[in-house]
């Protein structure tokens, strides 16, 4: 893997972990978070786990609905880089 390749998959499983850690602490389900922002259920669980990093619009719009600059949210993930992505299982919970 290209150094520029990591930093990049660093940066977005930051931003991931962030995303996760904001809606908790908006008290923020899926489904609540998918209302406010318009982006769908399924592509907010896609972005959290990993299966999708997420346009450039779709980070925007749930930066909006959380109340986050895009740039403050972005300025967050950069203290979190080295901490433990979460991953999703079945039963929606998240595991450390």
């Amino acid at each position: 893997m290209y150094p520029d390749k990591v930093l990049n998959e660093r940066s977005i499983s930051a931003l991931r972990l962030e995303l996760s850690v904001q809606r908790s602490l908006h008290q923020h389900t899926y489904d609540s978070l998918a209302a406010l922002s318009g982006v769908s259920r399924r592509t907010l669980i896609a972005i959290e786990t990993g299966e999708s990093r997420g346009s450039l619009e779709t980070w925007m719009k749930i930066c909006r609905a959380l109340e986050f600059d895009f740039s403050e949210f972005v300025g967050l993930s950069e203290d979190v880089r080295d901490l433990t992505v979460p991953t999703y299982v079945p039963d929606g919970l998240l595991e450390r």
